[in-house]
């Protein structure tokens, strides 16, 4: 197998993951850096393009890693399965307006639209757990929704690529130059 089809086999990977709510690359870890150290948390993936080198996330613009981000954009996502692991490098955007924005907002469910509107950031301390509840089905909670979720564009410019086989592992690194791909095959 050349690099170059082991690179497809991995954007195959995460185009399925974003797609399909019970594939396992569905739900990845985002790393990203605080004043401590690296920080990281799950994400959804809810777009991969191998054309543009770019996976999208939704968040709420109130959550402590929107603010990790505009320190230092720089991120690691990680999304594995039994026998797959990629691990994709880049930068982030934060995008709040925009017609892809209002796409990603349109096409997201009631109940998660409901979890943008809570009056509670995410990760606030709470008196009681019952004050986490998410807002109402109304326009006015929608709309409270809608000024806090935002579109998160992963710029991927380095992927490490790992699978998992018998009789032997393989596992390959690529960096993005010159809008090409350029990849190695290094030790499992």
């Amino acid at each position: 197998m050349q690099t170059a089809a082991f690179l497809e086999r991995a954007w195959q990977q995460l185009t399925q993951g974003a797609r399909d709510s019970r594939h396992p690359f569905r739900y990845g870890v985002l790393a990203t850096l605080d004043e401590d150290g690296v920080d990281a948390r799950t994400l959804v993936l809810r777009s991969a393009n191998p054309g543009r080198h770019e996976l999208c996330f939704h968040s709420d613009l109130r959550s402590a890693k929107l603010s990790q981000l505009r320190r230092d954009p720089r991120v690691c996502f990680v999304a594995h399965s039994l026998e797959w692991q990629v691990r994709a490098y880049g930068r982030i955007s934060i995008q709040r307006e925009g017609i892809a924005v209002e796409a990603a907002w349109d096409s997201t469910s009631a109940d998660s639209k409901a979890l943008y509107g809570s009056r509670e950031a995410p990760g606030a301390a709470l008196s009681a757990q019952t004050d986490a509840e998410p807002a109402g089905e109304g326009s006015e909670d929608l709309a409270q929704g809608r000024r806090h979720f935002v579109l998160l564009r992963l710029c991927v410019d380095r992927l490490d690529v790992l699978q998992l086989d018998r009789p032997g592992h393989r596992r390959a690194r690529y960096e993005l130059i010159d809008q090409a791909w350029q990849g190695e095959w290094c030790a499992p």
